[in-house]
């Protein structure tokens, strides 16, 4: 939540600086903000991907981990679980 704020603060601040309007700033960021909702909301659709889902926020939130290898890990946790699952 701290960095959705603080990317918000600076695209006030060049809104600003460069003289467009905060209002429509705004409505791009809800914009970004409902879309990813929605593909979130399409993608995680069973209990195994709502779990490899949260564990990885929870990993996000707790540890400084790159994206990079955190997809490749999730990818590799994905095509295990799925012959178990399915």
């Amino acid at each position: 939540m701290n960095s959705i704020l603080t990317a918000w603060a600076v695209i006030a601040m060049l809104a600003e600086i460069c003289g467009a309007h905060v209002d429509l700033v705004v409505v791009a960021i809800d914009t970004i903000a409902r879309a990813a909702f929605v593909l979130g909301k399409r993608a995680i659709f069973d209990w195994p991907t709502t779990l490899i889902a949260l564990l990885t926020l929870g990993i996000l939130v707790r540890f400084k981990i790159p994206e990079p290898i955190l997809i490749l890990l999730t990818g590799v946790v994905g095509l295990v679980v799925f012959p178990l699952v399915g």
